[in-house]
């Protein structure tokens, strides 16, 4: 699943009141994140995603995504096995003269589809036990 929102960001936006949205998600993990810039941010419009007072991307908690015509694109593996299902995005652009919109984009997947279960291994505990009397 695919989730998308845009964050719009007003112009000269400061980090000390940035706007934030809100991104309802599934329960699952999100295994990839994606944020789209268009052309004129020019490195200068930033975005940060927090779950509750703990920021998942960047991990560095002094760190923030930048970028200027580009999707910023990667893969992670962060768990939203408890309520609230939902992260926020929180932007600012101090110094800009127009205003940004940045698209997220959050690929989740329940946490059996990304790591099914292995068949084999009760064959293999069994094959264990027979050769070397202990279990897998």
């Amino acid at each position: 699943m695919i989730y998308e929102y845009d964050l719009a960001i007003p112009a000269n936006t400061l980090a000390t009141a940035p706007v934030s949205q809100e991104m309802p998600l599934a329960r699952g993990i999100i295994h990839k994140i994606e944020l789209s810039y268009p052309a004129g941010c020019n490195n200068m419009v930033l975005v940060a995603l927090k779950r509750g007072l703990h920021q998942v991307s960047p991990l560095n908690t002094q760190g923030q995504h930048k970028s200027n015509f580009h999707t910023i694109s990667f893969a992670t593996w962060y768990e939203m096995l408890d309520l609230p299902y939902q992260l926020e995005a929180y932007g600012w652009s101090p110094g800009t003269t127009y205003s940004h919109t940045v698209t997220i984009r959050i690929g989740i997947l329940p946490k059996e589809v990304l790591m099914p279960e292995d068949k084999a291994t009760p064959i293999l505990q069994k094959l264990n036990r027979w050769f070397f009397g202990r279990g897998v």
